[in-house]
């Protein structure tokens, strides 16, 4: 099965993914395996989501996005609440991130942003907004990959990287780690 990523300027970058099974016979769909097409279109690719460990508010107070599901009520920043629609994984083997280490999360540890965000630290996908100028640059959001460079931001030790991509039921900015975070 193939996919189409939006590329820097609208093109179409198209990545494989294989999907595993999974061993427990649970019959769920492991995270995908994730082969760029083309070095060359690396630039490109548009990833975003939060990798498992990352909590964020809910309904029930802070959850592993691991343990996220569909129907899932995710606090907003104005205190309101957003239904989770959908959950996409997307891992990145070792192996590729070590061809094509733009693709590898970016580490953000806790506290960096003053005011004791995040809370812990995080990792996201490069492309993934923060909202609410963490960097105090007088902007309204800004990627996590343009964070790198600030003092206790960084690319992620390469080793497998699974992204999990929420949607919600209208756009909306939520709590990740105290983070503002777009879905």
């Amino acid at each position: 099965m193939c996919v189409c990523v939006t590329g820097d300027f609208g093109e179409c970058v198209v990545v494989k993914r294989i999907f595993r099974r999974s061993k427990s016979g649970s019959g769920r769909s492991q995270p995908s395996a994730v082969q760029p097409a083309s070095p060359a279109k690396e630039e490109g690719l548009h990833l975003l989501g939060l990798e498992a460990s990352v909590r964020v508010e809910t309904d029930f107070g802070p959850v592993p996005v691991m343990l996220l599901r569909p129907r899932d009520r995710l606090r907003t920043v104005g205190g309101g609440f957003v239904q989770l629609k959908s959950i996409e994984r997307t891992a990145f083997e070792a192996e590729v991130l070590e061809s094509f280490p733009a693709a590898a999360a970016v580490t953000i540890e806790a506290g960096v942003f003053g005011s004791g965000l995040p809370r812990q630290t995080v990792s996201v996908a490069p492309h993934q907004t923060i909202a609410g100028d963490p960097l105090r640059k007088g902007g309204e959001t800004v990627r996590a990959e343009d964070c790198l460079g600030h003092p206790g931001v960084r690319r992620a030790a390469h080793g497998e990287t699974v992204y999990h991509v929420l949607t919600c039921e209208t756009p909306a900015k939520i709590l990740a780690e105290g983070l503002e975070i777009r879905v």
